[in-house]
């Protein structure tokens, strides 16, 4: 089978959410898919929920990390991993609608496209949720992403996010482009991408809502504070010197 698509998700404690995740990845319309799923070392029994899985589904391969090392650095493990034509990242607590990657894959091969992208709805604890205003697609261009990366202008809107895309594993590897561990470098995910929109990739934009991203506490966004500052302007230093 030429697998189509590696969806890479970092795993960390996710025991009350990974079975959700985990079938709507699975259950794609795009069945061509492998799910590389990494245990960033979990005190939980999220392990346990993988090997369940991978014995009743040869797609899903899982790895555990020896310590934990964060989402970023769990990340580049699963690029090193992958063997897809194109790259899709998962957060372990969310989940995606069932023709979210036949739509995006069926889009990037229409032109070669190193990059497609879709919308995504936020998902909030008191069970609302809200989806980003998108601007007309003609105005979607690299430099809008860029600056729209940099300073954000529309509500939720944000091209930052490496969760609502697929990448082409091979323009991936030729930035030989990894993800900063977010424990020295704030918002490692808008460097990753800023990274590659200023390659100039070819892109392409999906208007369909297919990402649910779940707000809730605990997560890597909400709960890291540790030296807040100054990993902010280790950012901010990286991003001016790649502008």
């Amino acid at each position: 089978m030429e697998i189509k698509i590696s969806v890479i998700i970092p795993v960390y404690n996710a025991s009350l959410f990974l079975e959700r995740c985990l079938n709507s990845i699975l259950e794609q319309t795009l069945s061509d898919i492998e799910v590389i799923c990494i245990d960033d070392f979990s005190s939980d029994n999220s392990l346990e929920i993988l090997k369940e899985y991978a014995s009743k589904d040869t797609r899903l391969k899982y790895f555990k990390n020896e310590k934990n090392i964060g989402q970023g650095l769990t990340r580049n493990k699963g690029i090193d991993l992958a063997s897809g034509k194109y790259i899709a990242f998962v957060d372990c607590d969310d989940w995606i609608e069932s023709n979210m990657y036949e739509s995006l894959y069926t889009r990037a091969i229409e032109h070669n496209y190193d990059l497609v992208c879709c919308n995504i709805v936020h998902d909030f604890p008191n069970g609302t949720s809200q989806s980003p205003v998108i601007p007309p697609i003609e105005s979607l261009s690299l430099e809008f992403l860029i600056n729209e990366a940099i300073f954000p202008s529309d509500k939720l809107f944000s091209p930052n996010s490496p969760c609502d895309k697929i990448y082409k594993k091979e323009f991936i590897d030729k930035l030989e482009l990894r993800f900063e561990s977010e424990r020295v470098f704030l918002y490692e995910d808008k460097f990753f991408n800023l990274s590659l929109l200023v390659a100039k990739p070819n892109f392409s934009y999906v208007s369909e809502v297919f990402y649910h991203y779940v707000i809730r506490h605990g997560s890597t966004m909400i709960s890291y504070r540790k030296d807040f500052t100054k990993r902010y302007f280790a950012m901010n230093e990286r991003i001016e010197n790649l502008l």
